[in-house]
Parts: C-alpha cells; sequence; structure tokens
C-alpha cells in the first residue's frame, strides 16, 4: 500500500468517509439540489398562501418526501405535520441544535428520494405566485404540459 492510500485510509478512519456536496446537503436539509421540488424559508412560512402553495406541490407529487428544520416554530410545525399527514407524504425532521437561523434560510424542503428533479425554479413564491384561490383541479389543469392540453 503506498503511503497516499494509506494516508486515505487513515483520515477515514479518523474523520469519517467524506461527503458529497457537504455545503449543499447542508442548506437543503439533507438533500442534493436536484432532487427539491420546492422551498420555504422562514420568512416565507409565515404566509398562509405559501402553505397552499406548497399543499397543491405535495397534491401534484404524492410520493415526494418534506423535510423541516428543527428550527421551525412549533405553530408552523403543527401545520406542516397536519399537512404532510392529509397528504400522505412522508416527513421527516433535521436536528439542527444550537445553530442560529435567518429568515432567508430555508425551513421546509419539498423534494424526492432519490431522483433528480433538475428545476430550475424551487423558490415556492416563485412557482405560485398567485395561488391562494387555485383548487387542485384547477392547479392540475395550470400544470398541464403543451401536448397534454392540445390531445385532451
Amino acid at each position: 500500500m503506498s503511503d497516499d492510500q494509506l494516508q486515505d485510509r487513515l483520515n477515514n478512519g479518523i474523520y469519517g468517509t467524506p461527503k458529497i456536496k457537504a455545503a449543499e446537503q447542508k442548506k437543503f436539509l439533507g438533500t442534493f439540489r436536484e432532487r427539491v421540488q420546492a422551498t420555504l424559508t422562514f420568512e416565507e412560512l409565515k404566509d398562509p398562501q405559501n402553505l397552499q402553495a406548497l399543499k397543491l406541490e405535495m397534491a401534484a407529487h404524492p410520493k415526494y418526501i418534506l423535510l423541516v428544520s428543527g428550527n421551525v416554530p412549533q405553530t408552523s410545525l403543527q401545520e406542516l405535520l397536519v399537512l404532510g399527514k392529509e397528504q400522505g407524504i412522508e416527513t421527516r425532521f433535521t436536528a439542527t441544535s444550537g445553530q442560529i437561523y435567518q429568515p432567508d434560510d430555508l425551513a421546509v424542503v419539498f423534494a424526492s428520494k432519490n431522483e433528480a428533479l433538475h428545476q430550475d425554479i424551487v423558490d415556492i413564491t416563485a412557482l405560485h405566485p398567485h395561488t391562494s384561490n387555485l383548487t387542485n383541479e384547477e392547479y392540475a389543469q395550470k400544470k398541464k404540459s403543451f401536448w397534454q392540453k392540445l390531445f385532451s
């Protein structure tokens, strides 16, 4: 075994296996950016219209997972738990002990479990600028692709 391989082996034993894109995973609550469908910051979490938009995303993608920061206030946490349970969405929490969060940090990430989505826009306010009055059927009609609209 060469010295480089030996040193790598020792470093893995001492510090653990290095993570791929650790900063990205920390920002997106433990998942990769390419798996993310929608995100809410702590500031956006206070707006009920954003929760309605998240509900529409959950209805459209029932197999995805909801990742919630451990710093989410109790009242918002209760609303997210009820929303996830109503839609049948698996919910996971990230433990962030002692970390101070900023209002623009991510509080909620709605993502695929293991499939890359490659969404350009993941901010819930950009995805749903005026969704407070849409029903699930209206949202599904709005989300149809050009070809689905053409042949339906």
